[in-house]
């Protein structure tokens, strides 16, 4: 699935729906051109230097550095 997903012959999400979860919902998804998102509720700013160190990016959608 995620390899037709990558190729783009294929989309999905994964979305979080547990009844004690639903203040914060959770949804991964893999997009145009190897992009993969993780949108959440919970604040992962704790985690930005550690994602950086990797690689990878932390979106803010607010505009907040």
């Amino acid at each position: 699935m995620i390899r037709l997903m990558l190729r783009e012959e294929l989309y999905a999400q994964l979305v979080g729906n547990e009844s004690h979860h639903k203040d914060e919902p959770f949804k991964v998804f893999i997009g145009y051109d190897y992009l993969m998102g993780i949108h959440t509720n919970i604040n992962l700013q704790h985690l930005k230097e550690q994602l950086l160190n990797i690689g990878m990016y932390l979106e803010n959608p607010s505009g907040e550095s």
